[in-house]
């Protein structure tokens, strides 16, 4: 048996930490803030209960199965469809199987291709062996009205937070396939409820969480490591660095370009669509604000009783003319995406996350974690896709190289 250090307490250090300590190692997780889950996670103000950000669980998450019963998390489903802000007017784009009520509407919306559609379906299920940009690939398909441009690269660029015709495609088609079999959702009692899950399971295998430990430097120690906090030693046999999209902690990691996002947290005494469906700007250009969601729409429990909660994102815009627009500005985008007025919406809170995503481009799939030194390793998202899924995708990875390095002294590169 061995000690080992997993610095950050986010998904992919807590799932690193479950899988390490079940293999019988003694494992300390520090995590340098006063919470457990990083990017995860969840807070109340007032009397509503705000995500780290707008924030959704896909139940098909393969990663996430893995790890937690998604049973437990008491996931309420958002509906099966858009609500689309176009040139000529708003229109729905719903999936009939699961919103019949949405089919009229959706027939009707005038986004639809008799063509395209049985082509697009056929093509969602089969992930090319070759990436590309995903606007390379809509135009060798063929994929070129409307649907396209007010709909599937709007929605594709809230997923990923990014221009989605330089998005990977065979990510975005994962994420697609997906979509179409099981429902994004949010749990009744916040994100914050999957980190804490997460953080029982680390708990249940053995490892100790610690909260309010920066970690301040990593240095090999023989055949061990010695990790540095700012009031105590560890030596431990392995050492995972978990923690945040640009920590290095000296280790010369290679870097990620990252995506920054902007969430304003509104609260409104009416709901601004009926149909409580995810909102999308599918004009050209993008407005301000590109997606907004009524959160209480899938679970109520995020706000008081008679109150409704609303999500907008905007995305930071990095360079010249970069940053955050002023309240009014965003409050006139919401306001022209609804179709409602949002003067009497009370602003709760703006979460402004300046490294909120790893970059999703081309070869997002083919990621993994680098190999750094010895007993020293790297887990996160920002070495596999930019999802929940992806970082305990790698949280997995890093466990089981640590695992058969303690077992045999050597690293696993694969």
């Amino acid at each position: 048996m061995s000690e080992v250090i997993v610095i950050g307490a986010g998904p992919a250090g807590l799932r690193t930490a479950a899988l390490v300590a079940d293999a019988g190692h003694t494992v300390t997780v520090l995590e340098a803030t006063g919470r457990i889950g990083g990017r995860v996670g969840s807070r109340r103000v007032g009397e509503y209960q705000l995500d780290t950000g707008f924030q959704l669980v896909n139940p098909g998450y393969p990663a996430l199965r893995d790890a937690l019963d998604i049973a437990a998390l008491d996931l309420r489903p958002f509906a099966a469809g858009v609500f689309v802000r176009t040139a000529r007017g708003r229109r729905i784009v719903a999936d009939p199987a699961r919103e019949p009520q949405l089919a009229f509407r959706t027939l009707r919306s005038g986004l639809l291709s008799p063509r395209e559609i049985p082509r697009l379906l056929a093509l969602i299920g089969r992930v090319p062996s070759i990436d590309k940009p995903f606007g390379e690939w809509l135009d060798e398909h063929r994929i070129m009205g409307p649907l396209r441009h007010a709909v599937i690269e709007p929605f594709a660029a809230g997923l990923v937070a990014q221009d989605a015709a330089t998005a990977s495609t065979q990510y975005l088609l994962w994420l697609f396939k997906l979509f179409v079999s099981a429902t994004p959702s949010v749990p009744a009692g916040g994100m914050q409820s999957v980190a804490e899950a997460l953080a029982a399971s680390a708990r249940a295998s053995g490892a100790r969480i610690r909260l309010d430990t920066e970690v301040v430097g990593i240095e090999r120690l023989g055949s061990g490591v010695r990790v540095r906090t700012d009031e105590e030693t560890h030596e431990a046999g392995a050492v995972v660095l978990a923690a945040g999209l640009t920590t290095d902690l000296g280790l010369a990691v290679p870097p990620v370009r990252t995506l920054g996002v902007t969430t304003w947290w509104f609260g409104a005494e009416v709901p601004p669509q009926r149909q409580g469906l995810l909102a999308l700007d599918g004009r050209a250009p993008v407005g301000i604000v590109n997606t907004a969601a009524e959160i209480t729409a899938a679970a109520p429990e995020y706000a008081p009783a008679g109150r409704h909660l609303v999500a907008a994102n905007t995305p930071i815009r990095r360079g010249a003319g970069g940053g955050d627009p002023q309240e009014s500005e965003v409050r006139r985008a919401i306001a022209d995406l609804y179709g409602v007025s949002t003067q009497r919406w009370e602003l709760l809170a703006v979460d402004v996350w300046e490294d909120a995503l790893p970059t999703s481009g081309v070869g997002v799939t083919d990621r993994r974690e680098p190999v750094v030194d010895g007993p020293v390793f790297v887990a996160g998202d920002r070495y596999r896709t930019s999802s929940l899924n992806g970082a305990l995708e790698s949280g997995a990875a890093a466990a089981r190289r640590v695992n058969y390095h303690l077992a045999s002294g050597r690293s696993l590169r694969s």
